[in-house]
């Protein structure tokens, strides 16, 4: 399916560039969840590193959204699409239940309260725009929405704005010295 959904993406990527209009393309793979259907040739990338079959299976899922978020980011060069391309790349939550992978040493799997359950990764790029760099403040998914709003440069008036309870990224993405104050994020 991450084959077949990037794939698609690029697709129609490619015909919103000929009619030169701005758009958001966003990609939901299902990878990497249960059922855990690999191509072989991804589980074989795995195999003789673990010792459960199922972590090579999950492994050579991750591998296979590697490669296609690879081949997406060469189109969008070859494309001359790169630089006025924000990319974001995000996962939903913790590491799965049920099968011993790497979890950074963080107390918990998905569905717990705990870090391990809870804590996920999130890469913003845009070339020329964002520059490389670790950040450290507390975010959250509640965020992506006032930051996208403020990165399109759309207004968004006090009613919609009592609706989100998220803040903007763009001093952190814009500054990794800018001020953050710390905060309590309910899940």
């Amino acid at each position: 399916c991450t084959d077949v959904f990037f794939a698609r993406a690029q697709d129609w990527m490619a015909a919103q560039a000929e009619k030169k209009q701005p758009f958001l393309c966003w990609i939901a793979t299902n990878a990497p969840h249960a059922p855990l259907q690999v191509r072989p040739e991804d589980e074989a990338r795995y195999a003789d590193k673990v010792a459960d079959a199922k972590v090579a299976k999950f492994y050579g899922m991750i591998a296979n959204i590697d490669d296609n978020v690879g081949r997406l980011l060469a189109f969008l060069r070859e494309k001359d699409l790169e630089r006025g391309t924000l990319g974001v790349f995000m996962h939903d939550n913790g590491c799965p239940v049920g099968t011993s992978v790497h979890n950074a040493g963080l107390r918990g799997s998905k569905g717990s309260p705990w870090m391990g359950g809870i804590k996920a990764a999130s890469f913003w790029r845009w070339p020329g725009k964002i520059a490389p760099r670790d950040l450290g403040g507390l975010t959250a998914h509640i965020d992506v929405f006032p930051t996208l709003v403020e990165l399109a440069g759309a207004k968004a008036d006090e009613t919609l704005q009592k609706q989100w309870d998220g803040r903007s990224l763009v001093p952190l993405l814009e500054s990794a010295l800018a001020p953050w104050p710390d905060r309590r994020v309910f899940t």
